[in-house]
């Protein structure tokens, strides 16, 4: 537990101490991202991993996208409803992560019952649509993946997914401030934040499957200086 919380405590200083030095937030977030990958794929392979089971990192993590202080989200996938063993591994996982003053999400679900989700959970539809496979069973990720952009660009309804982001999104800015000069602005959430820009990105990934801002490009869904505008506002928010 000693190493662990050293681990944690060197990886948060290096990466105030990047951005201290004007380091690129996107590089520096990045990097934070990685460092969790290796944390949680060491405690990972100390538990064993069943083959039928795949661990992904959903939401900021899952996208590159943690600052120093964020929280990580995990999700324990499998084909099947988890049995005994899917939920000691998950316990295996969090415990020594909550011991270390972390602060995780985490669901275990099979695939059935996370697709029954995000028809009436965007919070969870959204989270989905930043997974990253850490360990574990690929082929159960990839039926994730297209399982949920199936679910969400309803044949015959493509923009439904997209109504519900914009409702989402006026509300939020309702909460936060629905202007784009406050003095005291929320990074986050407010108007012209990152959750914006995760808002367009998660509409451009149902409606054409863009898998980056530069499949916009090659799409002909935005011009380069689209492109361009929203890669630098990224770039500083981060």
């Amino acid at each position: 537990m000693a190493l662990l919380r050293q681990h944690v405590a060197r990886a948060r200083a290096g990466a105030n101490e990047a951005l201290l030095r004007g380091e690129s937030g996107v590089v520096v977030c990045a990097r934070v991202s990685a460092g969790f990958d290796e944390l949680v794929r060491a405690l990972l392979d100390l538990a064993g991993v069943p083959d039928d089971v795949c661990v992904l990192a959903t939401g900021g993590w899952g996208r590159h996208e943690m600052c120093p202080y964020s929280d990580i989200d995990v999700l324990f996938l499998t084909r099947q409803a988890p049995n005994a063993v899917v939920k000691t591994l998950a316990e295996k996982i969090l415990y020594p992560l909550w011991d270390a003053k972390i602060e995780v999400g985490h669901a275990v679900r099979s695939l059935e019952d996370t697709l029954a989700l995000v028809g009436d959970d965007l919070p969870t539809a959204t989270a989905l649509l930043d997974t990253r496979p850490l360990v574990g069973d690929a082929e159960l990720a990839r039926d994730l993946a297209e399982g949920l952009l199936t679910r969400l660009a309803r044949p015959g309804d493509p923009n439904a997914f997209l109504e519900r982001l914009v409702a989402e999104k006026q509300a939020r800015h309702g909460r936060f401030g629905d202007s784009v000069y406050l003095l005291e602005p929320n990074l986050k959430h407010g108007e012209g934040g990152l959750r914006d820009l995760a808002t367009a990105f998660w509409a451009a990934q149902v409606r054409w499957r863009a898998a980056a801002l530069s499949d916009l490009l090659t799409q002909g869904q935005a011009s380069l200086r689209q492109v361009a505008a929203l890669g630098d506002a990224r770039e500083f928010l981060l």
